[in-house]
């Protein structure tokens, strides 16, 4: 129980509010306001009291065509003012976004839960991992890249409204619903993510919602099933959970989520904070200064739909935006018989339409255009997705332990180097990239028994790669024993951090341990290159786990060419489009029975692909393994980039004769040459 005086000093943390400057959000103070203003105006005052009351509504719905009839209803009826799709695939949401955007008089807002881009509800969205993976980045560049790649990606499906980053502090372990969706423990960790992804978004031209405020991250309740409750004090509460809302106030961002949270230091009175005018108003707008468009979490969970006019609460506790009620017919009515009333003030409802439709604006919501169906897929899985993933991937793997500076592996031609992976049936990504760089002895067991024949035959080996995809039953004491076996020993995880925590005998043995955090395709492909140095390593833990504290990371250096598409080296995908072409003619034309490309630009190969076959006739196909016979390989190795090189520098023309660089030519029918 909180004693009075705490309810004392609660009072006075929130009468520091007037000292407290409230601020504009980038959003706002970079609109066009002499456009802007007329716009609110116009359409403000051609509303009528229910299409107000409508416009503070936000729906759950779902893409399903069996739902049009009902969402029709919902904007014919009750005037809704915008959407939260749940679940569905690309082209189901954009042509019900179509329908509806056809039939609402004003434009609607279009919301995705997307803390980790469409996918988190588009089952064929491009997959981007989870923000405890993100949490391992510390270049804030790229996770700025990573907000704006999601943000075009929801321009493509007319997604104004993006309700991510979750910026809770995962300081529970044990905790049921945030766990992945945290970027970590550190508050200042957090906070710094947090921002830069959502920057990244709205610089995009789509509003980030922080959530779940004033924190959910140290609860060890679900509120999608009970109202969680947030026992610590004011100054934890300051100095951890509140710690990273208040930067992003700070940073001038545009959406705030309230959370469905018990916190009785901050007087909630037994309501959920998103419904406690302390926490909504006093709390996050007087004192912490934020302006922008606030939103309730879902009002279905369970934390919060057992409260008596919750709908009316919420407004009066300062939020703008009900999302995801019950029942929208009776909680339209109720808070509209809350306005007729007085109960909320004409004052009140005039300044949240209003705010809302300054963002509808600002957010580009009064120019909707219908999305392309035809061209929807191909623009959503551009290049640019699979780089941002790749990007991200490559700066999330993680060497927490690094013994004799064993990586990135160096020495190749003098190390007997296997690889085994455990947990998977066959050859996988990661060994298949492995063999990029070495000649690599790859070996597969899943389960313990083929564990054991396995150690011995390691022996013969100077250097192990041991990837762990999933660990067998018993298969942790067989793991110790296969690292106790091998010369030199790499671990390498590709799970979350917490498997440190189970395979802490076996980290303690083995000579090095990389954190790949996923078992994606992209996650094994960046792991394999920074074990050869063609990336180096430079994440840090999100989180204290097997020992290592929070931040622990080993950094290297790139010593090797790396692999990536032709935006790591700030090219177009589309610019090499013309290269198969080449190829594939010159093989038509017999100039040659195959060829293979390789483009490789400031260290990083950007395209690599075999075309044909070993001869006219038949013979083995054209790929990667092929091995050609070395001959005249100066004019192509040393002449060619030499002379491109000149000609870039314009030192020489294509059309100059030979003799004039070469003069012991001269007076020969090679003169007159010209290099090109």
């Amino acid at each position: 129980m909180f004693k009075k005086r705490d309810i004392l000093f609660f009072t006075f943390y929130l009468f520091t509010a007037v000292l407290t400057a409230q601020t504009e959000t980038n959003l706002y103070r970079q609109a066009d306001k002499t456009e802007l203003n007329p716009w609110v105006d116009s359409v403000y005052n051609s509303l009528s009291l229910d299409e107000k009351i409508g416009q503070l509504f936000m729906p759950v719905v779902e893409s399903k065509s069996s739902w049009k009839t009902k969402i029709a209803g919902y904007i014919n009826n009750q005037k809704i003012g915008g959407v939260l799709f749940s679940k569905g695939t690309l082209a189901m949401q954009a042509e019900m976004t179509n329908y509806l955007q056809s039939i609402a008089k004003t434009p609607l807002f279009v919301a995705l839960d997307g803390e980790w881009g469409l996918s988190m509800r588009l089952r064929d969205a491009p997959r981007f991992p989870r923000n405890l993976i993100t949490g391992a980045i510390h270049d804030e560049e790229t996770l700025k890249q990573y907000g704006k790649e999601v943000a075009r990606q929801c321009r493509e499906m007319g997604i104004h409204i993006n309700f991510a980053p979750s910026i809770d502090v995962h300081s529970n372990p044990d905790n049921p619903v945030i766990g992945s969706r945290s970027f970590g423990e550190l508050p200042a960790n957090v906070a710094r993510q947090g921002i830069a992804f959502a920057r990244g978004m709205e610089e995009n031209g789509v509003m980030a919602v922080a959530k779940h405020f004033p924190g959910h991250g140290d609860t060890s309740e679900d509120s999608h099933r009970t109202l969680p409750t947030i026992s610590h004090d004011l100054a934890r509460l300051d100095s951890v959970e509140l710690h990273p809302f208040q930067q992003y106030v700070n940073a001038g961002l545009s959406g705030m989520m309230l959370g469905h949270l018990n916190v009785p230091v901050l007087n909630t009175n037994g309501l959920p904070a998103s419904l406690s005018i302390n926490v909504g108003q006093k709390l996050l707008k007087d004192r912490m200064g934020f302006t922008g468009l606030t939103f309730t979490d879902g009002m279905a969970m369970k934390g919060v739909s057992n409260q008596p006019d919750m709908s009316v609460k919420a407004l009066l506790a300062g939020n703008d935006v009900i999302l995801g009620v019950i029942n929208q017919e009776k909680e339209f009515q109720q808070v509209k018989q809350a306005v007729e009333k007085g109960v909320i003030s004409p004052a009140l409802l005039e300044e949240k339409v209003r705010k809302i439709l300054t963002y509808k604006y600002i957010l580009g919501v009064h120019h909707v255009k219908p999305i392309d169906i035809r061209t929807l897929n191909r623009n959503i899985h551009a290049p640019e997705s699979e780089w941002t993933q790749r990007k991200i991937y490559d700066k999330a793997i993680t060497l927490v332990k690094n013994n004799d500076s064993i990586l990135p592996v160096r020495a190749l031609d003098k190390n007997r180097i296997a690889a085994v992976a455990i947990g998977t049936p066959e050859q996988n990504t990661f060994q298949k990239w492995l063999k990029k760089y070495a000649g690599v002895n790859t070996f597969q067991v899943i389960t313990v028994d083929s564990i054991a024949p396995l150690s011995d035959k390691l022996k013969e080996f100077d250097i192990v790669l041991i990837s762990v995809h999933s660990v067998p039953a018993g298969g942790s004491t067989a793991l110790q024993q296969m690292i106790k076996n091998a010369a030199k020993s790499v671990l390498v995880l590709f799970d979350s951090p917490y498997t440190l925590d189970n395979l802490k005998p076996a980290t303690d043995l083995a000579s090095s341990v990389v954190v790949a955090y996923d078992n994606t395709d992209f996650a094994q492909m960046s792991a394999a290159q920074a074990v050869f140095g063609g990336i180096g390593f430079s994440g840090k833990l999100p989180v204290s786990a097997g020992g290592f504290e929070v931040n622990s990371g080993i950094g290297t250096q790139k010593t090797r060419l790396s692999y990536s598409l032709p935006e790591e080296v700030g090219m177009l995908s589309e610019s090499l489009q013309d290269v198969e072409k080449i190829a594939l003619e010159g093989i038509r034309q017999r100039a040659y029975p195959g060829c293979y490309v390789m483009v490789v630009k400031d260290g990083t190969v950007i395209y690599n692909k075999g075309f044909g076959n070993m001869e006219y006739s038949s013979g083995a196909k054209v790929d990667a393994e092929t091995v050609y016979d070395l001959a005249s390989i100066t004019k192509a190795a040393a002449t060619v980039p030499a002379i491109m090189k000149m000609y870039d520098e314009k030192k020489i023309r294509l059309q100059d004769n030979i003799g004039k660089f070469v003069p012991e030519t001269r007076g020969t029918n090679k003169a007159n040459l010209t290099i090109r």
